[in-house]
């Protein structure tokens, strides 16, 4: 139990749930509010990590200058004003704070505290959807109800989970834990794989397709043929078992769900009929690439933000939402810290991290908005302080928090 307060952070930190409605700006401030009082009494520590991250925190400042100026001087739309707000500084703020915690608690495995807390949140996930009544009330608590488009996911058997993001951003974050556990010499790491995996069906196929290509890209980069024969007839044969003992049947809809995914990405690579040309991947390499008109519109942006429609049309590709909010501007600014923490792994020859950053990337932010709708700016610093700087924080110097 000493280290309880420790993993309810981390959790936190990672899933980031908040109340739906006006509650959630306090929530948000609540988060901030926690990582400065961390900061502010491990002044020492705090530091040094943000002496690590003085690059980020630059990127970071001049995206949010940019963002501001775009609202208040050339009228854009000011939801993004926001969402800045809780994509930059909270989890830059948070990331510091969970690093002197991991530190001062002298915690020497970020990884595998990582998979803890993603199993933790795979296990509340199923009991969620075991308890529908339960499952209902948390959905509606934490995203709202907002009508026929969150009923309509949860009907599909979606939405199940205490995290924010439950139909993009978690199933994103579950599916690196998952690779995570995957890679990891342990007895329950199928177990561990497999819970995480359902809670991915559970609520974002995303996470399955990122999932299966890190997975993919790891096996045949990194093992040898018998582990990678032995991995699969493992997999083969506990999706029997789960078929010969009708365990599947609990989650029917669901699987439902994620199978219509699979048709689409057929349909669009192999030019299949399974959906009758109105799979989603049609949307997101057809009609929802809205470009900009002119030379302006591809510096700037127009402002607008598509992903809730605008004048008839709406897009849901990342990039596409980038480009017509703030520009070309706005997308190198949103890219920079990334840009750095992927040149830094290259340096620090950490090639499995620069992996998940770049297949996070593009399937991430082709399938939705990554930046304003997950939790992976967090992700990726936290993993680049306590993977690739590791060796560089001095872990034994400084006392226990009190």
């Amino acid at each position: 139990m000493k280290n309880f307060w420790y993993f309810v952070y981390l959790y936190l930190t990672i899933y980031v749930p908040v109340i739906a409605g006006s509650a959630r700006k306090i929530c948000i401030l609540l988060y901030l509010l926690a990582a400065l009082i961390i900061i502010f009494r491990n002044q020492k520590i705090s530091a040094k990590i943000f002496n690590q991250c003085k690059v980020i925190a630059l990127a970071i400042f001049c995206l949010v200058l940019y963002v501001v100026t775009n609202v208040f001087i050339f009228h854009a739309d000011p939801m993004i004003l926001t969402a800045t707000f809780s994509m930059t500084i909270v989890p830059f703020s948070s990331v510091i704070a969970l690093t002197t915690l991991f530190i001062a608690k002298k915690r020497t495995d970020f990884i595998s505290d990582f998979i803890k807390v993603a199993v933790i949140a795979s296990t509340i996930s199923i009991i969620l959807y075991l308890i529908p009544p339960l499952g209902k009330s948390i959905l509606f608590l934490l995203a709202g109800d907002e009508g026929d488009s969150i009923r309509r996911f949860y009907d599909a058997g979606r939405g199940y989970g205490f995290a924010g993001s439950l139909f993009f951003g978690y199933s994103i974050v579950q599916a690196i834990a998952a690779v995570f556990a995957i890679k990891r010499k342990s007895r329950y790491k199928y177990l561990f794989v497999i819970m995480i995996l359902i809670s991915i069906i559970l609520n974002a196929r995303i996470g399955l397709f990122l999932f299966i290509i890190l997975l993919a890209i790891h096996y045949f980069t990194n093992s040898s043929i018998r582990q990678t024969i032995k991995s699969f007839v493992a997999i083969i044969i506990l999706v029997a078992i789960i078929i010969e003992t009708g365990v599947y049947k609990e989650f029917q809809e669901s699987l439902d769900w994620t199978l219509e995914g699979f048709y689409m990405v057929s349909d669009f690579l192999f030019n299949t009929k399974y959906t009758n040309g109105f799979g989603h991947f049609n949307g997101l390499a057809g009609s929802f690439l809205i470009w900009p008109q002119n030379i302006q519109e591809w510096v700037m942006g127009k402002g607008i933000y598509l992903l809730y429609g605008y004048k008839g049309y709406s897009s849901d590709v990342g990039l596409i939402l980038h480009l017509q909010w703030g520009g070309m501007i706005y997308v190198f600014l949103l890219l920079c810290p990334l840009l750095f923490l992927i040149k830094e792994g290259i340096q620090h020859k950490s090639w499995w991290y620069v992996t998940i950053i770049l297949m996070t990337l593009l399937l991430g932010d082709w399938k939705g908005d990554l930046f304003t709708q997950s939790n992976f700016l967090f992700i990726a610093i936290i993993l680049y302080l306590l993977i690739i700087k590791k060796n560089e924080v001095d872990f034994c110097c400084y006392s226990r928090i009190q």
